[in-house]
């Protein structure tokens, strides 16, 4: 077995995957992202629920998302002796049928480097994602980052681990997507400034950051026309946009470009329309 990568479902935790790699030697075990079923639809993203309950190899009706996806890599493996010791790491079937409180209940001997990483579970009966929920500040993205990292997010390799192409990971633009359909409210300027900090560490991470502006200016578009805060947001469009742009995510070429596009049409219309016209007062 030369190579070995993919993201796994630990009987112990639940509410978060955890990612695999072997390279040569190298083996290591780190915590993810959380399960999508682990954090109420509500807060899911437009499409998500479609696309994974159509997806039978992605999604249960007993088990949500939650499953192992390995891809071993190798020269004359002997395919039924991995298989045999993969099955080997599955619960039995009668520690199955225990249900998630006995799955927990059994050694993890992960749980206190992971839940120094910021992988353990939130105080109560939340999720590990329902902080989130409460909307975005620094600490709730700062929290989200962590999730979504392949390993905890150390300080300093914050970026680039967040876009590598890893089973199951979640892109910048993705992940920036969430944030603006799922965890801005009202204030939505005033969270982009407070969250600065968090929000050009994603950005910084991004391999395109030309395609990552065109992407946030969609989010904003559908945050002020097509959201449960889209009536009193369309008029905070000037606002930010200001806001993004004072962070150094959005560049004001950028947003003159995003306009233009539409200022061929005599009267604007559609959701493209309405975000356009709000938004001249930062343009002009």
């Amino acid at each position: 077995l030369l190579r070995l990568k993919g993201f796994a479902w630990l009987a112990t935790r639940n509410w978060q995957q955890a990612h695999t790699a072997l390279a040569g030697t190298q083996f290591t075990l780190a915590p993810g992202r959380p399960w999508w079923v682990a954090i109420p639809r509500s807060q899911w993203p437009d499409g998500l629920a479609a696309e994974l309950l159509a997806d039978q190899d992605c999604w249960s009706a007993e088990f949500g998302d939650r499953r192992s996806e390995l891809v071993c890599i190798g020269r004359d493996l002997d395919h039924a002796a991995v298989a045999r010791e993969l099955d080997r790491c599955t619960l039995t079937e009668e520690e199955m049928a225990g249900g998630e409180k006995s799955w927990e209940a059994l050694p993890d001997p992960y749980r206190a480097t992971w839940d120094g990483q910021g992988g353990s579970r939130p105080e109560g009966e939340q999720s590990a994602q329902s902080s989130i929920g409460a909307g975005a500040t620094p600490q709730s993205l700062a929290r989200l980052i962590k999730m979504a990292s392949h390993d905890g997010l150390r300080e300093g390799n914050v970026s680039k681990k967040i876009v590598e192409e890893a089973p199951g990971g979640l892109q910048v633009d993705s992940l920036l997507g969430f944030i603006f359909g799922s965890m801005l409210g009202d204030d939505a300027d005033t969270q982009i400034l407070d969250c600065e900090a968090e929000l050009r560490q994603l950005y910084a991470a991004s391999s395109d950051t030309g395609e990552t502006q065109r992407a946030i200016l969609g989010y904003v578009q559908k945050l002020v026309t097509d959201s449960t805060h889209a009536a009193g947001l369309l008029g905070r469009t000037p606002a930010i946009l200001k806001a993004l742009c004072d962070i150094g995510l959005l560049t004001k070429d950028a947003v003159l470009e995003w306009h233009a596009e539409g200022s061929g049409q005599s009267e604007p219309t559609g959701a493209a329309g309405k975000v356009r016209e709000a938004a001249e007062p930062f343009v002009d």
